[in-house]
């Protein structure tokens, strides 16, 4: 039982790799298992006056909750937040693993791509090709449904630190 513990462990920490290298807009992705959840964080540089926050956060809500309905899927935990963090705003996502899939990542990228372009910070990786990108997502993909069954226990964080994905059990 060991073993399928650090195996599912290790999915996890795959996964959060697999995340920061297909969506260099992120700038963490936290797998928390006692919510059952992953918590994505956005750099978005300047601060966002509240007027603007809310206006963003309330179509992002929105999309979400179309995408919700039009695929009969409810989520269990779907959170949107920011706060401010010196000259930068921080935007979180918490998702639930057993509703989460491949599309609504890449809806949840694409909206915040739409919504903050020009002051969402992002790390290009111009070495991966459109092949490789599509072969991620389905990696992604793969290892959501994994985990999804499985039970992993550890509080994982992956971030970016000069080019490099980093993880760490918190």
């Amino acid at each position: 039982m060991g073993d399928n513990i650090e195996e599912q462990n290790s999915k996890s920490a795959n996964l959060l790799v697999s995340l920061l290298i297909r969506y260099p807009e992120l700038a963490t992705v936290k797998f928390e298992p006692e919510a059952r959840a992953l918590r994505f964080t956005f750099l978005l540089r300047g601060n966002l006056n509240s007027h603007e926050n809310q206006d963003s956060l309330a179509r992002i809500a929105s999309y979400l909750k179309t995408y919700a309905a039009l695929t009969r899927q409810e989520p269990l935990v779907s959170q949107v937040s920011t706060h401010r963090l010196g000259g930068m705003t921080v935007l979180e996502f918490q998702r639930d693993l057993a509703t989460l899939n491949q599309e609504e990542l890449s809806l949840i990228i694409t909206i915040v791509r739409q919504e903050f372009g020009p002051t969402l910070s992002s790390e290009e990786n111009p070495s991966l090709g459109e092949e490789e990108l599509l072969l991620q997502e389905e990696f992604i993909e793969e290892i959501l449904e994994d985990i999804k069954i499985s039970q992993p226990d550890k509080y994982l964080i992956a971030f970016r630190e000069e080019g490099r994905v980093l993880v760490f059990n918190k």
